[in-house]
């Protein structure tokens, strides 16, 4: 069973998908309705984050998640000394 969470509009009785989904004509799916403010941000889901990767250990995560954060605090320093704060 695929998942997918798009967002989508609903005019005139009828649901439209912000982008195209992968299905097949006539394909039936069941949807869950989750009604958004209107100044909803995007949310991130990091459902399935892990899938193909196993079970990975608890030091595999740390070791991955602290590259991650160490990119990103280069990436944020370099910006800094770019403009010179």
């Amino acid at each position: 069973m695929m998942i997918q969470s798009v967002t989508a509009i609903y005019q005139k009785g009828v649901l439209k998908p912000a982008r195209p989904l992968n299905l097949a004509e006539n394909e039936r799916v069941e949807v869950r309705v989750t009604q958004s403010e209107k100044n909803d941000r995007p949310v991130l889901s990091l459902s399935g984050i892990w899938r193909g990767l196993g079970d990975p250990s608890y030091e595999e995560i740390v070791a991955l998640t602290h590259g991650a954060n160490q990119a990103r605090m280069e990436r944020l320093v370099s910006m800094l000394t770019e403009t010179g704060t």
